[in-house]
């Protein structure tokens, strides 16, 4: 009897440390889930970086990014997370993920807490902090600012999410969609003041002579010293741009000797690369001779200041048709009531992809393989999957939906899966599927992708 007490003893202790274990063994799934769902980015360095400005807490103002999101921040807007409102200078901090080489450097989770079947095609996200003195601020109750994120993709059947804690995604409320007006408003002045450069530019006359090698060009000798005038109606950019080549030949034509008309017809042959032909180019205006009186220094100058102005002039204006060019089209506008992530998204089942257990060539290689992150990229759908429990678990994987796997490895490097090889090894029936990977080093990869 007294053996039977003590095996049923045994049983009881060993019962107890299994539950024991279960429970700490739940409790570690909990705590390295919810790790899982928190922003993780891949490296600290390579992280999206935050845009900052300066603002004044006390006055109206709105924020313009290089995307043409607009932010509108009313007076009075930021407190103190002990809930004292702030005066003075605050510092804004912006950034914005629009596609899903950003998404992946920033480690911001895709999938959904509430249903770990479906993850988010975003269509624009934007996450934005305030600070006082290094001290984070919030948003006052009742207060809100009003945000335009710029869109460039569809917007269809998505709804706006937001971050909570950092960690999970809720449904907040719904936006709209409306045009940069701003963008094209200012791309019209811009063409219009092309389009005035062209037209009502008060040109002056233009006066010059014909220099040359005589060795070279023999036929500029019976017009040396002759001075041409261009007449200001004829002065026109291409003229100008003309006057600043040095072309192989001149040839002067009559054109109404009565009334002095000529024309000077220019050649230049240019050689190309490799074994393409050569180009010829070809440039003419007319001209009249003229006496009048100047020295060579004096035109020199007046035409070397007048190209630095149309050279200035024309910089910037390419430079601000560049920076436009980058706005988005579209903008979807909403309220923020709080500081964080904020997501125009669109939630996709994973049911509709292919579940598959997956080995990769590099687990021979690497001690510690079951710490390797693992995500599935899907640039077409701008969305990241992060597959964190891959060792036990399937990925969901699609030989419809262009996608990319990408495994962290130790060391700074990316092992990569192309959507080639996924297609292929998706035709085949037999599982575990063994992927071979190729390596690249983050910093390269994101290069690549246009994120760096």
């Amino acid at each position: 009897m007294k053996q039977l007490g003590k095996l049923r003893l045994l049983v009881s202790v060993l019962f107890g440390i299994g539950i024991v274990g279960l429970v700490i063994g739940l409790k570690r799934g909990q705590h390295q889930e919810a790790e899982i769902a928190g922003v993780a980015p891949l490296s600290t360095a390579l992280d999206i970086p935050f845009t900052r400005y300066q603002v004044d807490a006390s006055v109206d103002t709105t924020l313009y990014t290089e995307t043409g999101t607009s932010l509108s921040l009313q007076r009075g807007t930021f407190f103190t997370k002990s809930g004292k409102p702030v005066q003075g200078t605050v510092e804004i901090k912006v950034r914005e993920f629009h596609d899903a080489a950003a998404i992946l450097r920033s480690g911001i989770p895709m999938r959904l807490r509430s249903d770990k079947n479906s993850f988010l095609q975003s269509s624009g996200m934007l996450e934005i902090r305030a600070y006082q003195a290094g001290q984070e601020l919030e948003i006052g109750g009742g207060k809100s600012i009003g945000a335009g994120l710029a869109a460039y993709r569809s917007s269809d059947k998505h709804q706006l999410y937001f971050l909570k804690d950092n960690e999970s995604w809720e449904t907040i409320d719904t936006f709209t969609t409306q045009p940069n007006v701003r963008k094209q408003r200012r791309i019209a002045e811009l063409l219009r003041s092309k389009k005035k450069d062209k037209k009502d530019l008060p040109y002056q006359d233009i006066i010059f002579e014909l220099y040359g090698d005589r060795d070279i060009a023999p036929e500029l000798d019976p017009w040396r010293g002759q001075k041409w005038k261009i007449a200001k109606q004829n002065v026109t950019p291409a003229v100008l741009d003309a006057m600043r080549i040095n072309w192989d030949s001149v040839k002067v034509i009559k054109v109404d000797e009565g009334r002095l008309r000529y024309r000077l017809a220019f050649w230049k042959t240019m050689q190309q690369p490799g074994d393409a032909p050569a180009v010829t180019k070809q440039f003419s205006v007319l001209v009249s001779p003229t006496s009048e009186e100047g020295s060579n220094e004096d035109m020199a100058a007046v035409m070397k200041d007048r190209f630095l102005k149309a050279d200035t002039v024309q910089q910037d204006i390419e430079a601000e048709m560049a920076r436009l060019k980058k706005e988005a089209d579209l903008l979807n506008t909403f309220t923020i009531n709080r500081m964080g992530i904020w997501n125009i998204d669109k939630a996709v089942k994973l049911t509709d992809f292919i579940p598959v257990t997956a080995r990769f060539d590099f687990q021979e290689q690497i001690k510690d393989f079951q710490k390797i992150r693992l995500f599935c990229v899907m640039k077409e759908d701008n969305s990241v999957v992060d597959f964190s429990n891959w060792k036990n678990n399937p990925i969901y994987l699609s030989a419809d939906r262009p996608m990319e796997i990408v495994a962290v490895l130790p060391g700074g490097q990316l092992a990569l899966v192309d959507f080639e090889q996924i297609k292929a090894k998706l035709s085949r029936t037999t599982e575990p599927i063994l992927f071979t990977t190729r390596k690249k080093p983050q910093a390269e990869y994101f290069a690549g992708a246009g994120g760096l």
